[in-house]
């Protein structure tokens, strides 16, 4: 049930998300939107633009896995992607967006809600480039963006922008904001967000991990500019920012790393 067009004469596509509501029931009154339910994965390639109408009007429920996937190729730096002005909403245990092999994806103002993983950044045959996300709130989330290998050594994630990005962790233990993956390198990078725990245990502000036995399968933070605030709701157990290495400074080289934690015990 998507209404999917050209809207340029170089091929741009667009997909436009209150166009999906329109299609299914006729069109509300008083531009109230409203929401729209999907089966299927929306797989978005070099050109194309997810957009609800005006800001945050359209609601997508889905129990896709993930609800979009974003795939381009990275010989192609002018031709990118973008997602804006949609709510997602998940079903639990799904990702809201996954963005593979990709450079220069955009998502901004955007509301990811009820999902396992908010954004999944991926690797598989070829470096995820210059992902940009903006203005995005991520609710009830079990993890809120991932950066993840999906092959053996390292691969980097460099110039990765995150900005204006708010992460509340669901109500449950072992919940985290941020995870840098084993091997997963996101140098040269921005990322400014605000994490907000629940009153549970072992939830973590920024993971980075490590599968040990090599330097090169641990995540790293190099380059980079970081202004992360970590805020435990409750009274219980949290770390801002937990790093696990092999044989590797996993934090070093940087601009700035700031950490601001408030009521972490």
């Amino acid at each position: 049930g998507i209404n999917r067009y050209s809207t340029y004469g170089f091929g741009t596509e667009r997909f436009y998300a209150f166009k999906i509501r329109k299609y299914v029931s006729p069109e509300p009154q008083h531009g109230a939107w409203g929401s729209i339910e999907i089966n299927g994965t929306i797989t978005v390639g070099n050109t194309a633009l997810v957009t609800g109408y005006a800001s945050k009007n359209t609601t997508i429920t889905s129990s896709a896995n993930p609800i979009i996937k974003v795939i381009t190729s990275t010989n192609e730096p002018i031709q990118t992607p973008l997602i804006e002005n949609i709510i997602l909403e998940g079903n639990d245990g799904n990702t809201g967006i996954m963005i593979e092999d990709c450079y220069g994806c955009q998502i901004r103002n955007v509301t990811i809600k009820n999902c396992d993983t908010g954004v999944k950044i991926r690797n598989t045959s070829s470096w995820t480039e210059g992902t940009n996300i903006t203005h995005v709130r991520m609710m009830d989330v079990n993890k809120g963006i991932v950066f993840e290998k999906g092959d053996q050594g390292a691969r980097d994630f460099p110039y990765t922008h995150i900005e204006d990005v708010g992460i509340a962790l669901r109500n449950a233990a072992n919940c985290t904001g941020i995870v840098v993956g084993p091997g997963c390198k996101p140098y040269s990078s921005f990322i400014k967000a605000n994490v907000w725990m629940q009153n549970t245990n072992n939830n973590i502000g920024m993971d980075i991990q490590s599968l040990g036995g090599s330097a090169s399968y641990d995540g790293e933070i190099r380059g980079c500019l970081v202004n992360l605030y970590v805020a435990q709701l409750g009274s219980t157990s949290g770390i801002g920012v937990k790093i696990n290495t092999y044989g590797t400074t996993a934090v070093a080289n940087n601009q700035s790393f700031l950490l601001a934690a408030s009521n972490l015990s």
